[in-house]
């Protein structure tokens, strides 16, 4: 987080939810990923996603 810039990516955009000071957002939003982590696979959060048509 925060070690490869991606021109696409809005970080910014993210961690402004998690806290004012960019040190305690990244700790916020850290901490929201691995309790998300916990909870494991989620039925209602999988599947859907980018569709490609191949012709």
């Amino acid at each position: 987080m925060g070690k490869i810039e991606r021109p696409w990516q809005n970080s910014a955009e993210v961690l402004v939810r998690f806290g004012k000071e960019i040190k305690k957002a990244r700790d916020s939003y850290k901490r929201f990923v691995e309790e998300g982590i916990k909870q494991g696979k989620r039925p209602e959060l999988i599947g859907g996603g980018l569709m490609i048509l191949l012709i």
